[in-house]
Parts: C-alpha cells; structure tokens; sequence
C-alpha cells in the first residue's frame, strides 16, 4: 500500500511542482525535459545490466549491489541550506 501511495504522490508531484516553479507557459516542453533523462535511464538500464550480467556473470550483482549502496550513503551526504528569516515590517 505505501509502494502505491508513493507512486500515486510522485506522479501528482511530477506534474504540479513544475508547474507551480516555472509557470504554465512552456509547461509542457519543461516537463519532458525534465522527465527525459529519467525515462532513458528506464529503457536502457535493462540493456546495460544485461550485458554487464552477459560479460561478468555473478559478479555484476556485487557491483550493482554496490553502486545502489554508494547511491544510498551520498543521500546521507547531502546538507540542508538555511533558510532565510522572513523579514518582518
């Protein structure tokens, strides 16, 4: 249930924060860039692990197992910019 809630949420978020962020005028062409690399990761990451699987065998779930967990440990890295106090008239 929380997989399908987050998939419903990420879907709602991916059309109307562009839209709140730049503005309805070139909503559409702003949204398929920024859709575009997520999409061609989709359709060729199959491919790649597939032939990583073909010319290393076993060992390619240790390297994927490992660039998935470098990918988790950078999030970890990541520091929040201050906000600014809201000046007050």
């Amino acid at each position: 249930m929380l997989h399908g809630a987050g998939n419903g949420l990420l879907t709602i978020a991916r059309g109307t924060v562009p839209l709140a962020v730049f503005g309805p005028i070139g909503y559409g062409l702003r949204t398929g860039l920024l859709g575009a690399p997520a999409r061609a990761t989709q359709a060729f990451g199959p491919f790649l692990f597939g032939l990583l699987l073909d010319r290393m065998g076993t060992a390619s779930i240790a390297i994927s197992s490992g660039l998935c967990l470098s990918a988790f440990l950078a999030l970890f890295l990541l520091k929040a910019r201050a906000e600014p106090a809201p000046a007050t008239a």
